[in-house]
């Protein structure tokens, strides 16, 4: 296995099913993808634009 790939696995393994185990034993801490989004798109408008050379 890759460092990279290591570094994945260890990050699913502590974080991500960190973060499942407390949506899962409290549902009301998630946001809807309505938000979610809403919260992507204003990220998103605030990145400085990118310009091709």
């Amino acid at each position: 296995m890759s460092h990279h790939e290591e570094a994945v696995d260890g990050w699913l393994r502590t974080e991500v099913v960190a973060s499942y185990d407390e949506l899962h034993t409290d549902p009301s801490q998630a946001i809807s993808d309505a938000d979610m989004r809403a919260h992507l798109a204003e990220v998103h408008a605030q990145r400085p634009t990118e310009r091709n050379s």
